[in-house]
């Protein structure tokens, strides 16, 4: 119950997170252009059949650049990217074809470029790219039309068919000069300080009613970049890649580990990421002086966006969010770096947790967008054992109006050599007070477990648990002095755990070794006609805590 409270809390800190690239705009997701309007007439449709296969000479994997627009749950979103993966046809008959005309959707279809001279290109819309079936028998209609920016008021804005006495004007140009093809329109608008694509190839209905999706400012360039690749004959093994991760809440690092691939041909390393066993990472091995160096390097292309490994330094600070009582999470910056420079023992890379470096996937070859980072990477050869667990630790406790309490744990999946454990095969168990058995989660308190349970899953993620990689949030309908944590791994029969740790021990930096938290009473949860409902010391409250009947 108090997970759907809390839901509710995240769900308003995630839009927060993503608010820079929010865009408060109107889309028109209906046959009107606003509400109230008479429907535009049907717009100039040139290719009523969806192109999907255009005959000529593809020219794939190239970095595509431009302001994209998506639309999702009733809020519209967008940015610049300048590493999207683009694709087009040199057709045959002369004109050139884009696939994809809006780089976040993908509907494998194309628009198609009619040639004007030997370096410009014009886009005639509006063109038919995909079709859904409503199961009604009248299919919805999706095409890429030509639309402008139009600022609605002071907050506000959206996109529109342009009209020059009473025409819609729905030509697109394009310009291709020395295999860059390039939307002629580069014009930017400025609202409150943040700048949009002037012109848009947008998706519509069939009278123009902008979606919310759509592509300005566009770029194709092909690029002479090559990825890294395992050179031919190499002996690839299988790698534990354990590296560390934030905890928000105390600002102490906890450690992840996942397995990769990984390979040594002479001087030369060469290791996957965590995000694809397709891409590789190349390092140069310096035996004398026992090191091994990773410089910034194109790895090539993962869900859709090209991608480069990039060396960086990190810090972790504390984040104020309110000034008046000092709330706040512990956050992560990185600074890009000349060169990643870590340890060489024994076929084992080691970062030192001092240096303080990331080994960082960006999506950016100059500007560190990480896709993903990884901090104090430690790379080391994997054989499974059975090994015990390193000691987790308590993030956090939160007591909440004496009704129910959370604590935030975190349980690693490796070794104290920090080696990867498999997480199907790691548990942990939770204990309310010293020198007491594991606190049982009994059926009739937490209705997802279906029999009396001490070990948790790792892997355990449900109503009153919130899992999110090493770190997990439970939720207990009592208050408790004293909160322990134990990591179990069990592999072939036998159990092999950690020591416990416990809430305020003395090397937690940032708990208060002194905690004192007010037991109260059993709670129990209810289902009254169709609610949720907890009962409290013969009291009843919904999940937000107020009184009930």
């Amino acid at each position: 119950m108090k997970k759907v409270l809390l839901f509710m809390a995240a769900s308003l800190l995630s839009l927060a997170a993503v608010a820079q690239n929010q865009v408060v705009g109107v889309v028109d997701t209906h046959e009107t252009t606003k509400a109230g309007a008479p429907a535009r007439r049907v717009l100039p449709i040139v290719v009523d059949e969806i192109i999907t296969n255009p005959e000529g000479t593809v020219v794939a994997d190239v970095q595509r650049k431009g302001f994209s627009y998506y639309y999702a749950s009733g809020s519209l979103y967008g940015g610049y990217n300048d590493s999207f993966v683009g694709e087009y046809v040199l057709g045959t008959d002369g004109s050139i074809y884009i696939k994809n005309p809006c780089a976040s959707i993908n509907f494998g279809s194309y628009i198609k470029l009619d040639k004007v001279d030997e370096e410009n290109y014009v886009c005639h819309t509006a063109q038919l790219v995909y079709v859904y079936d409503t199961g009604t028998g009248t299919p919805y209609t999706y095409f890429a039309t030509r639309l402008v920016f139009k600022q609605y008021s002071e907050n506000s804005m959206g996109y529109v068919v342009e009209e020059v006495d009473g025409e819609p004007q729905c030509d697109v140009y394009f310009t291709f000069k020395n295999g860059v093809l390039k939307q002629k329109d580069q014009t930017l608008e400025t609202l409150n300080d943040i700048t949009y694509p002037h012109e848009l190839i947008g998706l519509t209905n069939s009278s123009g009613g902008w979606i919310g999706y759509g592509d300005g400012c566009i770029e194709f360039i092909k690029s002479d970049e090559v990825p890294t690749t395992l050179p031919e004959g190499a002996e690839v093994k299988t790698g534990s890649f354990a590296y560390n991760v934030l905890a928000s809440k105390s600002g102490r690092n906890a450690s992840e580990a996942v397995l990769t691939k990984y390979a040594e041909v002479g001087d030369e390393f060469y290791t996957t990421t965590p995000l694809s066993e397709n891409m590789w990472v190349k390092g140069t091995i310096n035996r004398t002086e026992g090191t091994v160096t990773f410089l910034p390097q194109y790895i090539g292309t993962n869900n859709a966006v090209h991608q480069w490994f990039m060396p960086a330094a990190y810090t972790d600070r504390f984040d104020v969010w309110d000034e008046e009582d000092g709330d706040g999470y512990y956050v992560r910056d990185m600074e890009a770096t000349e060169a990643y420079v870590c340890k060489y023992e024994n076929g084992a890379v080691v970062s030192d947790p001092a240096d303080k470096q990331a080994f960082v996937v960006s999506r950016n070859e100059t500007e560190l967008l990480a896709s993903g980072a990884y901090a104090n990477a430690v790379l080391r050869p994997y054989t499974e054992q059975g090994v015990a667990p390193v000691k987790p630790f308590v993030n956090h406790v939160e007591p909440s109006n004496g009704m129910w309490s959370e604590f935030r744990v975190a349980v690693s999946n490796v070794d104290n050599n920090m080696t990867y454990l498999n997480p199907e095969n790691l548990y942990y168990r939770i204990y309310t007070q010293k020198d007491s058995d594991p606190f049982v989660f009994d059926p009739d308190d937490y209705m997802d477990f279906t029999t009396a349970t001490t070990d948790i899953p790792s892997t355990e993620d449900n109503m009153d648990i919130e899992t999110n990689g090493v770190f997990h949030c439970i939720y207990f309908y009592n208050s408790y002095k004293d909160v322990g944590v134990q990591a179990v791994y069990k592999l072939n029969g036998q159990e092999y755990v950690s020591p416990i740790a416990w809430w305020g021990e003395k090397e937690d930096p940032t708990a208060i070794n002194d905690v004192v938290v007010e037991k109260a009473g059993a709670a129990r949860k209810l289902i009254i006609d169709g609610q949720m409902v907890i009962e409290k010391n013969g009291k009843r409250f919904n999940i937000m805590g107020q009184p009930v009947k």
